[in-house]
C-alpha cells in the first residue's frame, strides 16, 4: 500500500509539473513540455496530446516545434485540416527547422488528394538534413505513390461506383462486405450505437462490432434494411464478419482470444435460418498472432486467409491457404509466397468463385495512398503479379475488403473516400462497361476472364421419412467426363458453381439408399448469376 502512495504523489507531482511549468506567451513552449508530448505521441496517446497542445496554443503563437508537433499529432488523429493549419503555420515561423513537418504536410496533402502539393513537400523533406533514414526511405516510396496516383487519375477505369446510401450505411464504420454467391444476401460488419448489449469498446470509444445481413429484393434489386443477424451469433463483445461462404450457410467470424490476438470463428446456419454460436476454425489456421480475413473457395475446399504469424511470413499480415482435411477441420497453413506477400500490410483476402482470381488490400508503396485493392491469378502453378485495380476503384484514401459477384459485373468495397456517411462506408461498383471493354487491355486483369459461371443447389431428403440427408455425391461434365466431389450438410443443403452453357450428371452413391442419378443442362445468363434448384428424394435400401 505504502508503495502505491508513493507513486500515486509521483503521478501527482508530474502532472502537477506538466500543467504548471512556465509558459511564457510568445516566447517558446518550455523543452520538458515538448518533450512530454513527443512521449505521449511516441506511446500513442494523440488524444491526450492533442489535449495538452490546445492549451498550450493559447498562450504560445512563436514555437515552430508546437505546431510542428501539433500538425503531426492531428495528422495521426485524422483532423486533416487542423493538420495543414499548424503544420504551415509552422513553416511560416520557422521553414528550415523540424524538418519532419514537410513529411507530414506530405502525408496530409496525399490523404486530402492534393497530389502536386504532397509532391513537393515530400521532395522538400527529402532535400533538407535527417538522420532518420527510415523517414527517408517512406518519403521515397510516399513520392513514387503520388506520381503514380497522378498517373492513374489521368486514365481512369471505366466502371461507375455508387454509395450503397444510408439504409445501409450508418455516421459509424462499415466494412468487410461478403455477398453470396447467388449475390442475394449482404453481410457486413457494423460499429453502430445499437450495437449488441448497446456497449462501447474502452479503448477506442467507438461502439462493440456487430454483423449485419441485408437481402436483395427480387422485385427492385434493392436491398432491404439491413438487420443483425438473428440467432447466437452477435454477442457483447467484438464480433466481425471475415467471410460469407458461397452458398451462405457459414459465416466466418473475427473474435479476440484471451491473449489479444484476433481469431477465426465459425458460425453455422440451422434450420430455422438463424445462426448459432460461433466456434473456433479448427486445424492451422489460427495462432497465438492476429488472424483476420477469411475467404472459402466454391468448392469448400480451400480456405484463404491473413495472418501475422512470423513462421513463413515476409513482413506483418501475410495472405494463407489451407485445404480441407475433414468437415471441420483444416490442414497445415501455406503461405502463398513473395509474389503475393511482401513486408507491409495485407488485408481483406477474397477469391472469386471462379477458384483462380484472389483479390486483397495492401498498403505497399505501390498503391495510390493507403490501403488499395489488388489482384493476382493463379495460373500454371504460381500467382501472377499482383495488379492495383486503379483509379476511381482506389484513392489516395483507405479501400479495403472486396468482393466480387459471381458474375464479375458487380463488386462491393468499403472505403473511406469523400462522398460518404462516416468513417468507413459500403460501395458498389459496376463492372459492366469494363467487362465489355475490348479496348482496356491494361486493366483487363481486374475482372476474371473465364466462362460464364452459375448454380445449382437444392436438398437432398429420404423419401420415406421426409428428413433430409448429410451425403456425399458426385458431378461430372459429361463433355470432358471430369467429376467433382460434392456433399450436402447437415440439413440435406448442397450447393456447386459450376461452368455455363453445360450438361452435368449428379451421381449418388449411399449405402443406405438406392443408387441415384439426374441428368441436367445448366444454363448462363447475361442477367445476373444463373442459379437452379433441384430437391432430390432418395429411396431407402428394405433389408
Amino acid at each position: 500500500m505504502k508503495g502505491l502512495q508513493i507513486n500515486a504523489f509521483l503521478t501527482f507531482i508530474v502532472l502537477f509539473m506538466f500543467k504548471f511549468s512556465p509558459i511564457q506567451a510568445d516566447n517558446g513552449t518550455s523543452k520538458v513540455q515538448l518533450i512530454r508530448l513527443k512521449n505521449m505521441m511516441m506511446g500513442g496517446d494523440y488524444a491526450a496530446a492533442y489535449r495538452a497542445l490546445r492549451d498550450l496554443e493559447k498562450s504560445d503563437t512563436t514555437s515552430a516545434e508546437l505546431y510542428a508537433i501539433s500538425g503531426e499529432c492531428n495528422f495521426h488523429l485524422k483532423n486533416y485540416p487542423e493538420a495543414l493549419e499548424r503544420l504551415n503555420r509552422s513553416i511560416s515561423i520557422d521553414a528550415a527547422a523540424f524538418p519532419d513537418k514537410y513529411f507530414y504536410l506530405g502525408r496530409t496533402y496525399q490523404v486530402l488528394g492534393e497530389l502536386e502539393k504532397a509532391s513537393a513537400a515530400y521532395q522538400q523533406f527529402m532535400d533538407k538534413p535527417t538522420k532518420d533514414a527510415d523517414r527517408k526511405k517512406e518519403a521515397v516510396a510516399y513520392l513514387d505513390q503520388c506520381r503514380r496516383a497522378i498517373e492513374m487519375l489521368k486514365n481512369p477505369v471505366n466502371v461507375s461506383i455508387k454509395n450503397l446510401g444510408e439504409l445501409i450505411n450508418s455516421e459509424g464504420p462499415e466494412y468487410n462486405p461478403s455477398i453470396s454467391a447467388d449475390g442475394n444476401t449482404l453481410i457486413f460488419t457494423t460499429r453502430r450505437l445499437e450495437n449488441t448489449g448497446n456497449k462501447a469498446d474502452p479503448e477506442d470509444g467507438k461502439p462493440f462490432e456487430d454483423i449485419y445481413m441485408a437481402q436483395r429484393d427480387s422485385l427492385t434489386g434493392k436491398w432491404t434494411e439491413p438487420k443483425p443477424v438473428e440467432g447466437k451469433l452477435n454477442t457483447e463483445g467484438h464480433d466481425a464478419n471475415m467471410g460469407l461462404s458461397p452458398d451462405g450457410s457459414q459465416i466466418y467470424v473475427y473474435r479476440n482470444s484471451s491473449y489479444g490476438s484476433g481469431e477465426i470463428w465459425v458460425s453455422k446456419r440451422g434450420k430455422t435460418g438463424k445462426w448459432g454460436e460461433a466456434k473456433k476454425v479448427e486445424g492451422d489456421i489460427n495462432s497465438t498472432y492476429f488472424e483476420s480475413s477469411a475467404s472459402v473457395s466454391s468448392d469448400g475446399k480451400t480456405l484463404y486467409f491473413v495472418s501475422e504469424r512470423p513462421r513463413g511470413g515476409f513482413g506483418m499480415g501475410d495472405v494463407y491457404r489451407a485445404k480441407r482435411i475433414s468437415k471441420t477441420e483444416w490442414g497445415k497453413a501455406e503461405n502463398l509466397g513473395s509474389v503475393v506477400n511482401d513486408e507491409y500490410d495485407q488485408i481483406g483476402v477474397f477469391i472469386h468463385p471462379d477458384g483462380k482470381t484472389l483479390y486483397y488490400a495492401t498498403n505497399s508503396p505501390k498503391s495510390l495512398g493507403g490501403y488499395d485493392i489488388f489482384t493476382t491469378v493463379f495460373e500454371n502453378g504460381k500467382w501472377s503479379e499482383p495488379k492495383n485495380l486503379g483509379f476511381p476503384i482506389n484513392t489516395t484514401g483507405d479501400e479495403r475488403f472486396f468482393a466480387l459477384s459471381t458474375d464479375t459485373k458487380t463488386a462491393w468495397f468499403s472505403s473511406n473516400r469523400n462522398g460518404g456517411f462516416g468513417d468507413l462506408d459500403l460501395w458498389e461498383i459496376d463492372f459492366s462497361k469494363l467487362v465489355k471493354d475490348t479496348v482496356a487491355k491494361e486493366v483487363a486483369v481486374q475482372v476474371p476472364k473465364g466462362p460464364v459461371l452459375s448454380i445449382i443447389s437444392g436438398k437432398i431428403i429420404d423419401s420415406d421419412a421426409g428428413q433430409t440427408i448429410e451425403t456425399d455425391f458426385t458431378i461430372s461434365e459429361k463433355s470432358t467426363g471430369t467429376q467433382i466431389q460434392a456433399s450436402s450438410d447437415e440439413n440435406g443443403y448442397y450447393f456447386a458453381t459450376l461452368e455455363g452453357e453445360k450438361d452435368y450428371t449428379i451421381t449418388i452413391n449411399n449405402p443406405l439408399y438406392k443408387s441415384y442419378t439426374f441428368d441436367f443442362f445448366l444454363k448462363s445468363s447475361d442477367k445476373g448469376t444463373f442459379t437452379i434448384e433441384k430437391i432430390i428424394v432418395l429411396e431407402r435400401i428394405i433389408k
